[in-house]
C-alpha cells in the first residue's frame, strides 16, 4: 500500500463516519441558530443606532439654532 492510498482510505473512512454522526449535524444547527440570532441583534442595534443618531442630530440642531439666535 502506498502513502497516497493510505491517505485516501483514511479520508474515505472519516467521511463515512461523518455521514452517520449526528453530533456534527446538531452542532451545525445550533451554529446556524446562533448566527441568525446575532444577525437579528446586529440589525436591531444598527436600526436603534441610526434612530439615536437622528435624535442627537435633532437636539444638536436645536442647540445651534438657539445659540445663533441669542
Amino acid at each position: 500500500m502506498t502513502a497516497a492510498s493510505t491517505v485516501v482510505t483514511f479520508v474515505r473512512s472519516r467521511l463515512s463516519a461523518l455521514r452517520t454522526d449526528e453530533f456534527g449535524a446538531t452542532s451545525i444547527e445550533y451554529g446556524l441558530i446562533a448566527s441568525l440570532v446575532v444577525i437579528v441583534i446586529i440589525a436591531g442595534i444598527t436600526g436603534f443606532g441610526e434612530q439615536l443618531a437622528a435624535q442627537w442630530d435633532w437636539v444638536s440642531g436645536l442647540i445651534r439654532s438657539n445659540v445663533k439666535s441669542s
